[in-house]
């Protein structure tokens, strides 16, 4: 649990340390983290959806508005096989929060507050049929103070061979 809270930690760190590098500026307004419910998926030969966690934290002075509900960008990088003890090499992009009937709405995020919500990521099943480690990123739009398009940090997750045991016990089956 220690090594979760620590690894927890490094990820809020290094998310606002490539915020600021992607921007040049030392006063990013905000953090934005990225994280995984459920950080091993089963193979399979079917797209599916799993949870993940978007939290943006206002470091400013003044509010910070994010748009949400536009169709969030992901992008899945494919890390290891570990079947084939190989680099992966594919990728894959998708919008996470932009289903049917979804409406772009603009949530005011006051300073030293933070807001966090689900976001139903789906996985094809060209991700979920290599065993292997993948990496996700999210892709943002802050519309004020100043119109920012931002990433989260990386999270990976782990595409691995499940036992019948393990797939009755996986609340993702």
């Amino acid at each position: 649990m220690l090594v979760l809270l620590l690894a927890g930690c490094f990820v809020l760190l290094l998310a606002g340390k490539s915020q600021r590098s992607e921007s040049g500026s030392k006063d990013q307004p905000f953090i934005a983290a990225l994280s995984i419910r459920e950080e091993t998926q089963c193979v399979d030969n079917k797209s599916r959806n799993i949870e993940v966690n978007l939290a943006f934290t206002n470091t400013s002075a003044s509010d910070v508005v994010l748009r949400q509900g536009l169709g969030q960008s992901v992008t899945v990088l494919g890390l290891f096989g570990t079947k084939t003890l190989s680099p992966l090499l594919q990728s894959w992009s998708s919008a996470a929060d932009a289903g049917p009937g979804a409406t772009a709405t603009e949530v005011t995020i006051h300073p030293g507050s933070t807001f966090a919500y689900l976001v139903h990521l789906r996985l094809n099943a060209e991700v979920l049929k290599q065993p292997g480690f993948y990496k996700v990123q999210v892709r943002y739009d802050l519309a004020r103070p100043a119109s920012i398009m931002g990433r989260t940090n990386w999270a990976i997750f782990q595409v691995r061979e499940c036992d019948a045991t393990a797939a009755l016990h996986d609340p993702t089956q």
